[in-house]
C-alpha cells in the first residue's frame, strides 16, 4: 500500500464528545486524509458503516451506550467478512474508576516494597 492509497483511506471516528471528533478530524486532515466522517452517537455506527464503508474505525472505548464490544467482537457491521482495523481510544484518564485502580496499585506496590 503506497502513501497515496493510505491518504484515500476512509476513516470513521466515533466519540461522544464533539471537541474530540473535531480535533481528530482536523489532525487527520492536516496529515492529508480527506475521507473522514465523525459520529457522536454510537447507535448510528452500523448504518454509517454500511454506507461509508470505512477502512479504519476509531472508537472511544469509554463512550456511554457504546457499540464498541459489538464492533470489535465479531457481531458488528462486518461480521463474517474480512477483518479491518479498529483503533480503540479514550481521553478519560481521570475518571474515578481509573484513579481508584491506580491508587490501589500504588498501595500494593508500597506494601510490597516494605
Amino acid at each position: 500500500m503506497n502513501d497515496s492509497s493510505l491518504r484515500n483511506a476512509r476513516i470513521l471516528i466515533v466519540d461522544d464528545e464533539v471537541a474530540v471528533t473535531c480535533l481528530l478530524v482536523n489532525f487527520l486532515n492536516r496529515l492529508g486524509y480527506k475521507q473522514i466522517k465523525a459520529l457522536q452517537d454510537s447507535s448510528l455506527v452500523f448504518d454509517e458503516f454500511a454506507s461509508f464503508k470505512p477502512d479504519l474505525l476509531m472508537l472511544d472505548i469509554s463512550m456511554r451506550g457504546s457499540t464498541v464490544s459489538r464492533c470489535s467482537g465479531g457481531s458488528g457491521p462486518r461480521s463474517g467478512k474480512a477483518a479491518f482495523p479498529v483503533l480503540m481510544m479514550t481521553g478519560h484518564l481521570t475518571t474515578p474508576k481509573i484513579n481508584a485502580r491506580r491508587s490501589s496499585r500504588r498501595h500494593r506496590s508500597v506494601a510490597q516494597a516494605l
